[in-house]
């Protein structure tokens, strides 16, 4: 050190050289933990669990008490879907929770406004346990908003963009309607708001509510296709999944894993 003091000149540019290379090695340090994170975070929003599939079931055509032998094609278009019940993947080894997510077509109108967008359909009470929910996804916990859902059967949380488009406040009527083959209208009731949900690409001028999953089942006469959302282990991976599927004479289609 005492050399250094006395000599500067000789080597003032050999420290100012170290200098430098370790800040520049802390910034790109901090750069990659930066990108590593938004990739995980960009993973975690665009799957919206650890691992997503299709649920497993079969359509079975026909009109209850109706003889359709006559007219085959009323038969292809009517009929009901049947499902391997959603409390049997979390029973697998290493799933610690799952949880059932519908996807619609929608259209939302109050007051002579009307809005493009989706309807989400989930279980309120099994969602929070397995979905990926940021703090600075709304104003509010998760939980929270659950508990909005859990007021009433016909409950929906909408998306800030629609929320203000259609001019709306907490417990307004707003009529939802589903495309699944043809146009059923609902009346639901405004009950919370949020910015963003996994999975939802915001942003697209399109608005997003999120429902009662069992309500709209009731309300189409049946249940309707749905995503299966696992929370697992760490350790569990999609193969070994699909391992304990394949034993049970289960067949996942379109996995999604992070």
């Amino acid at each position: 050190t005492r050399q250094l003091s006395r000599s500067y000149n000789n080597y003032g540019g050999v420290l100012i050289l170290l200098i430098l290379t370790l800040a520049l090695a802390t910034y790109t340090a901090a750069m990659a933990a930066s990108l590593d994170q938004n990739l995980i975070d960009e993973l975690q929003y665009t799957i919206g669990s650890d691992i997503t599939f299709a649920g497993s079931g079969e359509f079975i055509p026909g009109l209850s008490g109706q003889d359709t032998s006559a007219n085959p094609d009323i038969a292809q278009i009517s009929g009901t879907w049947n499902f391997i019940p959603v409390e049997t993947y979390s029973e697998f080894e290493g799933v610690l929770a799952s949880t059932r997510v519908g996807s619609f077509n929608a259209t939302m109108e109050t007051g002579g406004r009307t809005l493009q967008g989706d309807l989400y359909g989930i279980n309120w009470s099994s969602f929070s346990k397995v979905v990926d929910f940021r703090s600075d996804f709304a104003d509010e916990p998760l939980n929270g908003l659950m508990n909005r859902l859990a007021i009433t059967p016909n409950a929906v949380l909408v998306d800030r963009m629609s929320w203000h488009k259609l001019n709306l406040n907490p417990g307004d009527s707003l009529t939802v309607t589903l495309d699944t083959g043809e146009l059923r209208s609902f009346n639901m009731t405004a009950v919370g708001v949020f910015d963003y949900f996994p999975t939802w690409k915001a942003g697209l001028n399109t608005g997003l509510v999120v429902a009662n999953l069992d309500y709209i089942f009731e309300s189409l006469g049946g249940i309707q296709p749905y995503l299966i959302w696992l929370k697992t282990e760490p350790s569990l991976n999609t193969a070994m999944v699909k391992n304990q599927a394949n034993q049970m004479g289960i067949n996942l289609t379109n996995v999604r894993d992070r």
